[in-house]
């Protein structure tokens, strides 16, 4: 009889997700027209251009934008932009650019055919649909070939946050804290706590060779095809606390990104061996996730509570997530923007050992926001809480 556990997982989004690759799309590069976007490879872009008889007038914008964009520290070369400079030069007045454009060339009739040609599919790298905001660049998802996938390692790590979370006993709890207590009052630095998921498994497991989780297996999930990815814009709620100072607010926070849509579902694949030194089962697995979820679910309540506006709307998603989070499906949260107490074993922490933690891993500006800064909800423009799936397991 073979040892080994073997199961599918179908994973299903119930709220934007966004696994990230760390590098962005600059906006020189997409097309925008309403809420499509037309993503070029950089030569496919420059052929398109040159065929149309504005090579010289993008260079020379290139040029120009990079220095407004350092002077006013805001965004400025975007392909739109190009494009409107085309019709309208006057804003660029006596430069090299506005020179450019007093030539014969440019007309209404030929800038229309260039727009043509950057809308046409058969140009673009892909086409996808959302809303950003501004002409800012947007933050890459992680795809493949054929579309937008689920790492191993994302899910893996969720998991393995919910079994840490759920092995660790009261005293090991209150041990870590006065660790925490104690180096902080040794004034030990950032580099000293390191990675802030990782910190709290180090003091208790010790040595990263004796990782008890490393036993689980989790393989990248099959593709979704890339019309599964939309554009979202993406920002913190802001707190609904009365101002009893005179400093004018601060400007939102936000995040241009491509994610992974709601109700889009994946297949992937967990193994491991059954007779193991940590005892795992696929039961405990899915106890963890539910019950770790279901304390995030349960923060998030009391963080809505104290924040500027749509209370209610929020509410009922996490109310949502609830009903969909269960014993034998649990709910999961996944990828970027998704909050500290996911991915850690912050909820477990007192508000003060959060606050002073906090303070010595972000000392340039985060720890000012004191103990609420790890619970930061983010919220795409048209509302919706980001990061949750669901998970259902099929033993083969």
């Amino acid at each position: 009889m073979s040892r080994t556990k073997s199961y599918d997982i179908k994973i299903k989004t119930l709220m934007p997700i966004h696994i990230g690759t760390g590098e962005e799309l600059s906006s020189t590069f997409f097309y925008q027209e309403k809420n499509k976007y037309f993503i070029f490879q950089e030569d496919t872009l420059i052929s398109i251009i040159q065929e149309y008889g504005y090579f010289s007038q993008f260079l020379e914008f290139l040029e120009t934008s990079a220095v407004e964009s350092r002077r006013d520290n805001k965004e400025n070369m975007s392909l739109n932009n190009f494009i409107s400079k085309l019709v309208d030069p006057k804003p660029q007045g006596n430069s090299a650019f506005a020179k450019l454009l007093s030539s014969p060339k440019v007309s209404q009739n030929s800038v229309d055919n260039l727009k043509n040609a950057l809308k046409n599919p058969d140009n673009a790298l892909y086409i996808l649909e959302g809303s950003a905001r501004g002409s800012g660049a947007i933050q890459k998802c992680i795809k493949g070939i054929h579309g937008p996938y689920i790492v191993g390692s994302e899910i893996k790590g969720a998991i393995r946050t919910a079994l840490f979370s759920s092995r660790i006993k009261d005293t090991e709890i209150s041990n870590l804290q006065n660790k925490i207590k104690y180096e902080l009052f040794k004034g030990n630095s950032k580099k000293y706590f390191g990675d802030r998921e990782t910190f709290g498994e180090k003091a208790l497991f010790g040595r990263v060779s004796e990782d008890i989780f490393r036993e689980l297996n989790f393989r990248d999930s099959d593709p979704l095809d890339i019309s599964s990815l939309k554009i979202k814009c993406v920002s913190p709620l802001v707190d609904n606390k009365p101002r009893n100072d005179k400093k004018p607010p601060k400007v939102m926070q936000y995040n241009n990104i491509e994610c992974i849509g709601k109700n889009n579902e994946f297949s992937t694949h967990l193994s491991f061996n059954h007779v193991n030194k940590s005892n795992f089962t696929v039961e405990e697995i899915k106890t963890a996730c539910y019950e770790f979820t279901k304390k995030i679910l349960e923060n998030l309540k009391i963080k809505v509570k104290q924040k500027e506006n749509e209370v209610n709307h929020y509410l009922q998603q996490i109310t949502f997530l609830e009903s969909q989070n269960s014993l034998d499906t649990p709910v999961l949260s996944i990828g970027r923007f998704t909050g500290f107490f996911s991915k850690t074993i912050g909820i477990k922490l007192s508000d003060e050992i959060i606050k002073d933690l906090g303070i010595k891993l972000y000392p340039n500006g985060k720890a000012k926001a004191g103990k609420d800064f790890p619970t930061s909800i983010w919220v795409t423009g048209e509302k919706e809480l980001m990061g949750f799936c669901q998970l259902t397991f099929i033993e083969k």
